[in-house]
C-alpha cells in the first residue's frame, strides 16, 4: 500500500502537521509530492499539500485520497523542502510558508485561460470569403487578414480586441461559417509584452570583474553550493558580472534568479536583463496584476523562461534546474519580511542554494556588516571590484555643517554650497538629483504655546503634513484629518509645521529656482501603474532637471547627466532608536551619492547634516567602507549585537498595554527559567517594555529582545508562541528571528 503526507489548509497550529492518506489504486500514477488534494478532515473535505510518499503508515483507519486537484506539481519538491525549513526557523506555520509560494490565482483554482483563434477553412472558401467580405463585411474581412498575416500562429482575443476593437460579432459569423477555429489557452499577459528592447551583447570586462566572472562561472560548473560576496563600488560594473555568469549557466542550461530591492525594480534595471537575454526573462514585483504574475510563473514552471528577476518573494521562483541565485543590494531591508512568514531572503537564499547545488550571489556598494564578517571569516568567498570600469572617478563629496549654516544666518533648507551647486549645474545644462528619506510635507504640527504635537488616533505617532490637500497624514496606517485652525490643547493659534519632507523639498526647488523644471519621486507619487517608469523617462530624457526623492532613487539608476547630488540632511536616519541606524546612515549616504558622475561628466556631492562629525557620515565622505565597518563592528562587539549573537524580538500585540506587559513578564520569567533548568548559555534579555511604536492600528505593542540566542531555545520559544496561540484570544504573540529593525 501507497501513503500520502499531507498538510491540511487550515491555519492553526493543532494541525500544523503531516497527516497520513491512504492513496487509493486509481490515483497512484496522478499522486506527487507538491500536488495539492482534496481529503476528508473532520466529517468535510479539505484542500491538503502533499508532503511526502511512503509505503507504510503506523496510524490506525487511515482514510483514502478523494480527489487529486493539480494535473502537475505546483510546488517543486526543493520548494517542499525548503518550505518545511522556513516554517521550522521562522516560528510559523507550513500551510502559511506553502501558500505564500504561489500565485493568487493558482491559490484559489483560477487560470489566465482566454480564446484563441486561427484561420480553418480551405484556401478556396477563405479566398471566395476574402472577396465577399472585402466590401459587404469589413470587419469580417479584417478579422480574416489579420490572422492570415500570423501564418498559423493562433492569436489571442485581447490582441485582436486591441488592433480591431470589437470583433465579437464577426468572430462569431466566421465561426459559424468553418472559417475560424477557436480554443482555449492561457492568455499571454507579459507586463513587458508591449515593449522593445535592443539586444545587447558580452562587454568586455576589465581585470577585476573578469575574475569574478571566472570563479563563479567556475562554481556553476562544479554543480556544488557555494556563496560568494561580490564586493564592488558603486559604479564598477557589477551587473556585468552579473549578466555573464547568467550567460554561462544558460550555456549549463540551468536556471538563474535574480533578486533586486523593490524599489529598484525600475524598467532601466529590467531593462539590463531583457536587453541581454530576451524573452528568457521573466519579472516579478508587487505592481504585477494577479494575470500578469501567473503568466510569470507559469512561464518559469513550464520552462519557457531560464531566468527571473524580481523582489524579495522571486526567491521561490519554481524552475527545475536551478543553478545561480543573484541578491543585488544584499544589504537592503527590505529583503526582510515584516509579515508572516518572517523570513530573510539571504537566509533563504542559502538554504535554497545548498538543497539544489547551486551558487549564490551576494552584490552591494556596502554590505551589510553581518555579510563582510562572514565573507572575511570564509562563509563566503569574497570578491572585490574596486573601481569604475571606464576609469572614470568616485564623486567629490563635501559635508556640509548646518548648524553653521544656521549661525550665519542661512534659514533656507539649501546650503550655501548646495545653492550655488545647482545654479551652476543648470548653467552648464547638466542635471541634479536631491535625496531625502521621507516624504511629505513637513515632518510634524505642533503648538509653540504648549507644545501639543498633531498624532494619530490610531498609532503612537505623529502626523505628517501633507500639502497636497493641505492634510495631516499617518504613514503607518493612513489616517487623515484636517490640520487644526488653532491648538486642541490650549487654544492658542501658533500652529506650526517643522522639519520636511520630499513635498516641501519640491515647493523650495520651484520658489528659489523658478526657472528649474522639477521631478518628484516617492510613494504618494508612484502609486498608480507605470509612473515609476514614467518619471524615470522624462528624467532620462532630460526633460526635468531636478529629480528629488526618497531611497526610491538612492540605488539601480544610471543617468550620465547628474553631476550632482545634495543629500538634504543625511543624519535623519541616524536618530532612529535602532543599533543599525549608523549602518543605514553610511548605506544610504554611499548608495545616493553612487549616482553621481556615472558618465564623463565629473560629479559632486554635498551631504548636509547636523552631525558631521559622525563616523558614519565622515567615512561615506571618504568613500571608505572597510574603515566604517571597522568602527561599526567594534561597536557591536562592545554592545553585544549581530553579528556577534542572535537576535530574536518577542513582540505582544493587544487592545490593552497593562495586559501585555503582564504577560511578557511572566513569559520573560519562563525563558529564563528554561535557560537555567537546561544548562543553556546566558542570554542577554532587554525589556519587557513598549516598542518604540507603542500603538499601531489601535493596538498597543510591547517587546522583549533576546542577545544571543541559542539554538536550543526555538523549539521552546515555539512551545510558548503555540500556547499564546490557542489560550490567548485578547494577544497576539509574534517571535521575529534576526530582526532588522526593532521599531
Amino acid at each position: 500500500m501507497a501513503f500520502a503526507e499531507v498538510i491540511v489548509d487550515i491555519n492553526h497550529h493543532q494541525v500544523d502537521k503531516v497527516f497520513d492518506y491512504l492513496i487509493p489504486a486509481p490515483l497512484a500514477s496522478q499522486i506527487a509530492v507538491g500536488k495539492r488534494v482534496l481529503v476528508p478532515f473532520n466529517n468535510r473535505e479539505i484542500t491538503g499539500f502533499v508532503m511526502g510518499l511512503k509505503e507504510e503508515s503506523s496510524v490506525m483507519g487511515v482514510k483514502p485520497i478523494c480527489r487529486v486537484l493539480d494535473h502537475d506539481s505546483v510546488i517543486n519538491a526543493d520548494l517542499v523542502e525548503l518550505a518545511k525549513w522556513i516554517a521550522n526557523r521562522y516560528f510559523c506555520q507550513q500551510v502559511q510558508v506553502l501558500k505564500s509560494l504561489l500565485p493568487e490565482k493558482i491559490k484559489s483554482f483560477k487560470t489566465n485561460e482566454t480564446n484563441y483563434y486561427s484561420l480553418s477553412g480551405s484556401q478556396e472558401e477563405l479566398r471566395e470569403t476574402f472577396e465577399k467580405a472585402k466590401v459587404r463585411a469589413p470587419v469580417q474581412f479584417a478579422v480574416l487578414e489579420y490572422l492570415a498575416k500570423q501564418r498559423e500562429q493562433p492569436v489571442e482575443h485581447s490582441q485582436l480586441k486591441a488592433e480591431l476593437g470589437q470583433v465579437n460579432i464577426a468572430l462569431k459569423a466566421l465561426i459559424d461559417k468553418g472559417l475560424v477555429k477557436s480554443q482555449q489557452g492561457i492568455a499571454n499577459l507579459d507586463p513587458f509584452q508591449n515593449r522593445e528592447f535592443v539586444r545587447t551583447f558580452n562587454l568586455i570586462p576589465n581585470e577585476e570583474q573578469a575574475r569574478a566572472i571566472k570563479d563563479i562561472s567556475g562554481a556553476i560548473q562544479s554543480n556544488e553550493y557555494s556563496s560568494w560576496l561580490l564586493y564592488g563600488i558603486t559604479g564598477s560594473g557589477k551587473t556585468e558580472v552579473y549578466l555573464q555568469a547568467i550567460a554561462q549557466a544558460l550555456q549549463l542550461k540551468k536556471d538563474s534568479i535574480v533578486l533586486v530591492p523593490e524599489i529598484s525594480l525600475t524598467p532601466q534595471t529590467v531593462g539590463r536583463f531583457k536587453e541581454r537575454f530576451g524573452n528568457l526573462v521573466a519579472v516579478f514585483h508587487s505592481k504585477l496584476t494577479a494575470g500578469e504574475r501567473l503568466d510569470q510563473w507559469w512561464k518559469i514552471k513550464t520552462g519557457q523562461v531560464k531566468i527571473v528577476v524580481g523582489a524579495r518573494s522571486a526567491i521561490f521562483a519554481p524552475f527545475s534546474n536551478l543553478g545561480l541565485i543573484i541578491i543585488d543590494e544584499e544589504h537592503e531591508t527590505s529583503y526582510k519580511q515584516e509579515e508572516t512568514p518572517r523570513y530573510h531572503t539571504k537566509e533563504v537564499a542559502m538554504r535554497r542554494g545548498q538543497l539544489t547545488n547551486s551558487v549564490l550571489v551576494l552584490g552591494s556598494a556596502t554590505p551589510s556588516l553581518e555579510s563582510f564578517y562572514e565573507a572575511e571569516n570564509q562563509q563566503h568567498q569574497l570578491l572585490s571590484l574596486t573601481y569604475r570600469p571606464k576609469g572614470n572617478k568616485l564623486p567629490e563629496m563635501e559635508i556640509v555643517d548646518l548648524r553653521e549654516e544656521l549661525r550665519r544666518g542661512n534659514r533656507s533648507i539649501f546650503s550655501k554650497v548646495l545653492h550655488v551647486g545647482i545654479l551652476d549645474r543648470i548653467a552648464n545644462r547638466e542635471q541634479i538629483i536631491l535625496f531625502l528619506n521621507r516624504r511629505g510635507y513637513s515632518t510634524f504640527v505642533n503648538c509653540r504655546e504648549c507644545g501639543y504635537v498633531a498624532g494619530c488616533s490610531n498609532c503612537a505617532v505623529s502626523l505628517t503634513l501633507h500639502s497636497v490637500g493641505n492634510v495631516l497624514k499617518c504613514h503607518y496606517c493612513d489616517y487623515i484629518r484636517e490640520i487644526p485652525p488653532k491648538c486642541p490643547g490650549c487654544g492658542s493659534d501658533h500652529i506650526r509645521h517643522f522639519g520636511i519632507g520630499t513635498q516641501k523639498v519640491e515647493e523650495e526647488v520651484k520658489r528659489t529656482f523658478p526657472q528649474v523644471r522639477v521631478l518628484r519621486m516617492d510613494v504618494d507619487t508612484t502609486g498608480k501603474k507605470g509612473s515609476h517608469e514614467k518619471i524615470l523617462d522624462l528624467f532620462q530624457q532630460g526633460r526635468a532637471d531636478v529629480l528629488i526623492g526618497t531611497q526610491m532613487i538612492a540605488k539601480g539608476l544610471d543617468f550620465p547627466k547628474v553631476s550632482l547630488v545634495g543629500i538634504m540632511a543625511a543624519d535623519l536616519s541616524l536618530n532612529l532608536p535602532d543599533f543599525r541606524a549608523c549602518e543605514r546612515t553610511f548605506q544610504l549616504a554611499a548608495q545616493v551619492a553612487g549616482r553621481a558622475g556615472r558618465d564623463d561628466i565629473p560629479g559632486k556631492v554635498i551631504i548636509q547634516t547636523y552631525a558631521p562629525e559622525n563616523y558614519a557620515i565622515k567615512c561615506a565622505q571618504e568613500h571608505n567602507y572597510y574603515k566604517f565597518y571597522q568602527l561599526e563592528l567594534e561597536q557591536r562587539r562592545k554592545l553585544g549585537y549581530p553579528p556577534f549573537s542572535r537576535l530574536v524580538r518577542i513582540i505582544a500585540v493587544g487592545s490593552k498595554s497593562e495586559l501585555l506587559e503582564l504577560h511578557l513578564v511572566q513569559l520573560s520569567k519562563k525563558i529564563r527559567d528554561f535557560i537555567a533548568t537546561n544548562n543553556l548559555p546566558v542570554i542577554q534579555m532587554i525589556g519587557p517594555l513598549p516598542a518604540p511604536i507603542s500603538k499601531l492600528r489601535n493596538q498597543y505593542r510591547w517587546h522583549i529582545l533576546l542577545k544571543g540566542v541559542p539554538e536550543e531555545l526555538f523549539p521552546y520559544l515555539k512551545k510558548i508562541t503555540d500556547f499564546y496561540y490557542t489560550q490567548q484570544e485578547k494577544i497576539k504573540i509574534i517571535v521575529d528571528v534576526d530582526p532588522l529593525q526593532v521599531m
